[in-house]
């Protein structure tokens, strides 16, 4: 409530809070002092009232970015352009802003749309001393039970310092601050002069503060610099010794004063020296029997109550509207507990309160189980792909067992592999699910570590440097040896029960590429497909699109972007083809793609729309679905919305062709130049 009424905060806010709130209007509207807050806030409504959209970045890196607010970081992502990235940076130990965080779940989420994101731990300490991490070792206990401390250090404290010792004075009175300072230990190497020095002292302290800066500069060796700073200020530097004076006065806030205390002990880059006439707080003297904390898991306890599994089928009513446009839910049958809340596809009809709705568990967050009624995602695996999966999840075992024997197709089961560890972990392929559960349903640092493992493995045969000692040793590190095994054996047992007399064969290949050698000055040749329509497609269907395809192959721009993207996957060393219907198929480790190109100036969302149709229309005639439809435009969308309305309703994939290059969303995986 900044000015006007205050009819809408009666009988929620008393007199004296609205008071606190209320300012007078500003003559002109940029006279007004808007606080970051107010601006974020105005942003979001001019969004969601126009739809405007700020400028846009390639990639956005975020520095402290524990203290952001969730309507913060739904700023940042509209500035992420569509197929953009963000590099995040933050320590949760550290954060003092109003909405602390006890994992990076809600982040995560919010600034990648509820995309793929991931995180990477730094656990070694570069900037303090080992000596002074030791001594908030035991932070977590005291502040944020689920923050683990960077405990290794890459270095000690230069110098000829011993250890923490800490030093108490024999009187029951409390010194003064010249006498505490005389006292004190020496600060910084005995043998040099101190570079700088900052006190840092209680907020509010501000005349005490000057005195210790003058009893410090006052000292026998003095220092050349040295600066007074309340708990927050030293957040974004470091340096060379740290004067903290009465902690336990900083810790008395609660959670956030820990927090500061925890900021300001981590400054140093070479001593640190705390002067304290009361108790240090307990977060910095642990007992014997502290029990180490769990660790953060970003998956959500079952205390509540049963967690039903992802793919679990439920009736659930919709009991009212919850956070970022989705709904709370309760269970119907089967009964569940835990909290629910369900998702709407972008485009579908929103539910109305006391609906009654069949839906399934799409994913487990860290507070709730989320819930869609899409059924995407959830088709068995296919004949086409079991024979695929069964080999990728195979190549691991016989290369630890091939003794320096590689087989020709290793290369492209490993990239099968790391995709199916892909398609559980991004959620977009229409058999996620079903590849989950035959992979033992792990947990989304389980997937990582077994698509990293099938990445760097693919890496380590490409520049031939498998060592197949290492590889096994990795394998049961990460806890996948036995996993890969049973899921294999699962497959197996679908193929044997599915054709008895194939499953009896050999596996096939992961992939269909030729292992025949290359002649590097020969033209690639683009293969004509052979795919036979489905007996159930029409005939006048066929010719319809046949006409169509022709026709479009009339206009010279669209040609030109057919050429182009069949160029690019040649290039990626895949094998385009093409039919009188359709413009482009490609065989990747991801799948079936289809391809539709669009001619000059179609590029409105009702072109969009059309070429959709004709995709599914395409689609519809194959003897087998394809895994992924692409639109390939010659130009970008006319509207910035289409691309992400159009995949919303159509499940449709936009690309478009640049002076650059290509763009939209996920181009390397519609391009196979995905690094393996």
């Amino acid at each position: 409530m900044r000015f006007g009424s205050r009819v809408c905060a009666d009988g929620i806010l008393d007199d004296a809070e609205q008071a606190a709130l209320r300012r007078d209007r500003a003559d002109k509207a940029d006279a007004e002092p808007w606080t970051l807050d107010d601006r974020v806030c105005l942003e979001e409504l001019q969004y969601l009232i126009t739809g405007e959209t700020p400028r846009r970045y390639g990639h956005i890196v975020v520095d402290e970015a524990q203290d952001l607010t969730p309507m913060q970081a739904r700023s940042l992502r509209r500035r992420c352009a569509v197929n953009g990235s963000m590099t995040v940076l933050g320590d949760l130990a550290q954060a003092t802003g109003p909405y602390p965080y006890t994992d990076w779940e809600r982040l995560g989420t919010v600034l990648s749309d509820h995309g793929d994101w991931r995180v990477a731990e730094l656990n070694t300490s570069y900037r303090v001393p080992a000596e002074i991490m030791e001594f908030v070792a035991p932070w977590p206990a005291g502040s944020l039970p689920r923050c683990p401390i960077r405990r290794p250090c890459a270095r000690w404290a230069t110098g000829p310092c011993g250890p923490w010792r800490p030093s108490r004075g024999s009187s029951s009175t409390a010194p003064s601050p010249r006498q505490s300072v005389s006292s004190a230990p020496a600060m910084g190497a005995p043998c040099a002069p101190l570079r700088s020095s900052s006190p840092t002292t209680p907020a509010g302290w501000r005349r005490s503060a000057a005195t210790w800066t003058a009893l410090i500069r006052s000292r026998p060796r003095g220092v050349r610099r040295c600066r007074s700073w309340p708990p927050l200020r030293p957040r974004a530097w470091s340096t060379t010794n740290v004067l903290v004076v009465e902690p336990a006065t900083i810790a008395d806030r609660g959670p956030a004063g820990l927090r500061q205390l925890y900021v300001a002990l981590t400054r140093s880059t070479q001593s640190l020296t705390v002067l304290h006439t009361s108790p240090l707080p307990e977060a910095l003297t642990p007992s014997n029997d502290t029990v180490e904390p769990a660790p953060a898991s970003t998956e959500p306890s079952a205390a509540g109550g049963d967690l039903p599994d992802i793919g679990t089928d439920l009736r659930i009513r919709v009991i009212g509207p919850g956070p970022g446009g989705r709904y709370k839910v309760t269970a119907l049958s089967p009964a569940v507990r835990h909290p629910l809340v369900l998702a709407v596809r972008h485009g579908a009809a929103s539910p109305r309160l006391g609906d009654e709705l069949d839906c399934w568990v799409f994913a487990h967050e860290s507070t709730h189980c989320l819930l869609t009624a899409d059924q995407r995602g959830r088709q068995p695996i296919s004949p086409r792909m079991a024979p695929r999966y069964t080999a990728a999840l195979g190549v691991l075992d016989e290369l630890i067992r091939g003794e320096g024997i590689v087989a020709q197709d290793a290369r492209d089961r490993l990239s099968e592999l790391k995709g199916m560890a892909n398609r559980v972990l991004r959620r977009d392929q229409a058999d996620w699910v079903d590849v989950r559960r035959v992979l033992g349903s792990p947990d989304r640092h389980r997937l990582t570590l077994l698509r990293d493992l099938a990445a760097h493995t693919h890496r380590a045969l490409k520049d031939g440097h498998l060592d197949a000692d290492r590889l096994k040793d990795d394998l049961e590190r990460a806890g996948w040896a036995d996993a890969l095994l049973t899921a294999r054996h699962t497959l197996q047992q679908r193929l044997a029960a599915a054709d008895p007399q194939a499953a009896s064969g050999t596996t096939p290949a992961a992939a269909p590429h030729t292992s025949e050698p290359k002649d590097p000055d020969a033209m690639p040749a683009i293969a004509t497909d052979t795919t036979v329509p489905t007996a159930d497609a029409s005939p006048s269907l066929l010719q319809a699109l046949q006409t169509a395809a022709t026709a479009d192959r009339t206009c010279k721009t669209h040609e030109a972007v057919r050429l182009e993207l069949m160029a690019a996957l040649l290039r990626a060393d895949l094998q385009p083809t093409n039919t009188p219907v359709i413009d482009v198929s490609c065989t990747t480790k991801d799948g079936h793609f289809l391809y539709e190109v669009l001619g000059a100036n179609r590029c409105t969302y009702a072109d969009l729309r059309s070429g959709a149709v004709r995709l599914l229309e395409i689609n519809h005639t194959l003897p087998t679905p394809a895994d992924r439809l692409h639109l390939i435009l010659c130009q970008p969308p006319a509207e910035d919305w289409a691309a992400d309305t159009l995949h919303g309703i159509f499940k449709v994939h936009v690309l478009w062709r640049t002076k650059e290059g290509w763009s939209g969303k996920n181009t390397e995986t519609a391009l196979g130049t995905e690094p393996a």
